[in-house]
Order: structure tokens, then C-alpha cells, then sequence
């Protein structure tokens, strides 16, 4: 079983859309700022997840509380800007 304890956190505490969330990467995380970037998202067509654009094309700014934001940090150290923050079954192998 994997843990999707931070999944929830990030949903619960930052407000998200599910393809919000699936679109996060790593360089979305502001740690310096507390903040999330939302750039990317994914939608279901035909029964398959498709990188798009945020709803309405709009990016936004998230504020993170302090503790997800330090669970972040460590869940980011050491990967790459470009890599997707969360993975799963239908948009990358595995679940961070």
C-alpha cells in the first residue's frame, strides 16, 4: 500500500483540483515564498488524463501551511524542477 498521506495534506490544506495537483512539479514548489505555483493541469478525455492548461488559462499562487511545506521540502530534495511532484498510475509510474 502506498502512502498518499501528503496527497491528502496538499488537497485538504491547499484547496486543489485533483488535476491540479496531478500537473504540480517539483519546480512548482516555492519553498522560499511558501507557495505552490499552479501551471499545469490534467483532464480526463475519453479515459485518459491529457496535460493541459489551468481552468480559464489561469495560473495561480497557492499558499502552503508551514508543516505540509516542510513535508514538501523534504519530499522535493534532491529531484529535478522538471520532474511531476506526485506520480500515479495514470500520469507517471509510482506515487511520491
Amino acid at each position: 500500500m502506498r502512502d498518499f498521506g501528503l496527497v491528502v495534506l496538499v488537497l485538504a490544506y491547499c484547496g486543489l483540483r485533483w488535476g491540479e495537483l496531478a500537473g504540480l512539479r517539483v519546480g512548482d514548489v516555492d519553498v522560499q515564498r511558501g507557495r505552490l505555483e499552479v501551471r499545469h493541469t490534467y483532464i480526463e478525455v475519453n479515459g485518459y488524463l491529457e496535460a493541459s492548461t489551468p481552468k480559464d488559462y489561469e495560473e495561480r499562487s497557492i499558499p502552503v501551511p508551514r508543516f505540509v511545506l516542510d513535508l514538501l521540502a523534504e519530499a522535493i530534495a534532491s529531484r529535478s524542477d522538471d520532474e511531476q511532484l506526485f506520480q500515479g498510475q495514470r500520469w507517471g509510474s509510482g506515487l511520491a
